[in-house]
């Protein structure tokens, strides 16, 4: 009866190493693929509705102005501020960071990109992020504007300045799309 107990104990080791090899060697560190520059399909599209662009409003009103937005109507729509950014001295505080992180299907890898954009609108707070390790260079201003769509990030903060995620940048083929919410309007 032991013979047969150890035997049922090493087959069940054996098939959990096996797994645990299988699982290891089939799900490395999620990433996405190196930012392609140059591409004239820059727009993201909405995951689960229609993309609805506003001008970005100036930096003080941002929160507001995106609360009411949604307060507006009851669509299932991505709802995004688009602006033109130009010129060096304009931006500044600009940080690259590469952050890893345990998930449970293994080690998570991702950069994350953010500068303060001053205009004549106040300053705002823009990052970008991408899974995997890569180069955010392209995300410094020149003379060239370049046109964004930003999505608010409505999570309270530290900063003064409202925070927004740049989810298109004119010129970088778009990877996935942007997540369409259900506006807070009564139907």
């Amino acid at each position: 009866m032991n013979a047969r107990r150890s035997l049922h104990r090493e087959r069940r080791a054996s098939l959990l190493l096996v797994a645990a090899m299988m699982l290891s060697s089939g799900c490395g560190p999620v990433t996405e693929p190196p930012p392609k520059l140059g591409v004239k399909d820059w727009k993201i599209s909405g995951i689960g509705g229609p993309v609805e662009l506003r001008p970005l409003p100036a930096a003080d009103k941002v929160l507001e102005d995106y609360r009411q937005w949604l307060d507006s109507d009851a669509a299932t729509k991505a709802r995004l501020y688009e602006a033109t950014l130009v010129g060096a001295s304009n931006q500044s505080n600009f940080s690259v960071k590469i952050r890893t992180g345990d998930t449970p299907m293994g080690q998570s890898v991702d950069t994350l990109a953010s500068f303060t954009y001053r205009s004549p609108g106040g300053e705002y707070e823009l990052y970008w992020s991408r899974f995997g390790r890569h180069s955010a260079d392209f995300l410094k201003l020149t003379d060239q504007p370049k046109t964004v769509w930003l999505q608010p990030n409505t999570v309270a903060s530290e900063s003064r300045n409202p925070q927004l995620e740049i989810v298109a940048f004119e010129g970088l083929e778009p990877v996935g799309g942007v997540m369409a919410l259900k506006g807070r309007k009564p139907e």
